[in-house]
């Protein structure tokens, strides 16, 4: 519901992909495997590494071997290369800024520039700015995470580990090559960057979780939210009705496709035999005996004049003025609606009016106390070495 100030927002996702193996030839060969037949241990520990072993040859997943030794693993796909980054490359081992005495690498530096002028491309933003943007944004996430382990709200090191798993879980279940081309498809220019935003994200929502439920400031935001309302009322005067519906459907819900006339005329002899039986008092065993609505909430709907609902279904139900009064039957393009208005009302409702308050004033907490974080850090540039990355 809520985040931290920021452009990036990373998520996991799943994909469904068909795994399509690497070959240097296209050949065609039926082989026999034995899966994971093989313990892999270094230094005398057990590590969970993909294997086989086929006609005598043990094989290891390259990407598994090299992680467990804190390697990074490319992919080219135009080429079919695949690369091993051992940390000899010079912006890994330059140290672009400092937060707090936390180092942070060009290359790090060199992904959230790269990732903020690609966000901003053709938006008329200066050079200077976007480079203050990446300064600010990587600040801020290094404040951020040094507070969530201070409090033990989130640990940003975990959070990186469990998404190179699920990302190693997904590479051996499709193929890196096909993960990483759904990564860029993200938005993402690297998976390092998208691991980067991740990280950056999960520790932003679990760190500001954690202060709503002992931080006094978001405490007193709650406490005075019904004071608040009803000092402000006149400010959330919005007529509204919530609703409950029957649907019988002219259409096939699955696929859109229009039933038969005679399945059409069957569901408005359905309709009107409803409408003619129901009460307040049996609509609900009416919906649970009839209504093929499955997403419709227990509930049921809340209607305004700036819903997104068919017009019809719309128009119908804010027509209703009092609690149980029920529509006659009436037509879109779903099937027969029979509505039953279960609350009237003159204003936001207050359950509605409160999650879009305390999203808004929270997001301001979250940023009022990382503005103090990054007031209070102690930043340290390395401006030779943020230089030659911008002058790339």
């Amino acid at each position: 519901m809520r985040q931290l100030k920021g452009f990036i927002c990373g998520i996991i996702f799943a994909i469904g992909l068909i795994a399509v193996p690497a070959v240097a030839e296209t050949v065609e060969k039926t082989i026999t495997v034995l899966t994971d037949y093989v313990t892999v241990q270094i230094d005398g520990e057990t590590k969970d590494v993909r294997n086989f072993v086929s006609e005598g040859t043990t094989y290891i997943a390259l990407r598994d071997v090299s992680e467990l030794f804190g390697y990074e693993v490319g992919w080219d796909d135009a080429t079919h290369v695949a690369s091993i980054n051992t940390g000899k490359n010079p912006l890994a081992a330059q140290t672009a800024m400092e937060v707090n005495g936390e180092k942070i690498s060009a290359q790090q530096f060199q992904t959230m520039y790269t990732a903020i002028s690609n966000y901003y491309s053709g938006s008329g933003i200066t050079d200077a700015e976007i480079l203050d943007a990446a300064k600010e944004e990587l600040a801020t996430q290094a404040v951020v995470n040094q507070k969530a382990k201070q409090l033990n709200a989130a640990d940003p090191e975990k959070i990186r580990e469990d998404i190179n798993a699920e990302l190693s879980a997904m590479d051996m279940a499709y193929s890196a090559a096909l993960v990483d081309q759904m990564i860029l498809a993200q938005g993402y220019n690297s998976r390092e960057e998208f691991i980067q935003s991740s990280v950056s994200y999960t520790v932003n929502q679990e760190l500001f979780a954690y202060l709503e439920e002992v931080e006094p400031s978001y405490t007193a935001v709650r406490d005075g939210a019904e004071e608040y309302y009803e000092t402000h009322k006149e400010d959330y005067k919005e007529p509204s009705v919530q609703v409950k519906h029957i649907l019988i459907p002219t259409v096939d819900l699955a696929t859109g496709a229009a039933l038969s006339e005679e399945e059409q005329q069957a569901a408005k002899e359905t309709a009107e035999k409803i409408a003619a039986e129901a009460t307040a008092e049996n609509f609900d065993d009416l919906i649970a005996q009839y209504n093929k609505d499955s997403g419709q909430p227990e509930e049921g709907y809340l209607v305004t004049e700036d819903s997104n609902f068919v017009d019809i279904f719309k128009t119908t139900a804010l027509a209703l003025k009092q609690v149980g009064e029920i529509s006659e039957p009436v037509l879109s393009n779903f099937g027969y609606h029979i509505i039953i208005a279960t609350q009237i009302n003159e204003y936001t409702p207050y359950d509605v009016f409160l999650n879009s308050y305390l999203a808004e004033k929270y997001t301001e907490l979250d940023q009022q106390f990382a503005k103090q974080w990054l007031d209070e850090a102690q930043i340290v540039y390395n401006e030779d070495v943020i230089n030659s990355i911008i002058s790339k």
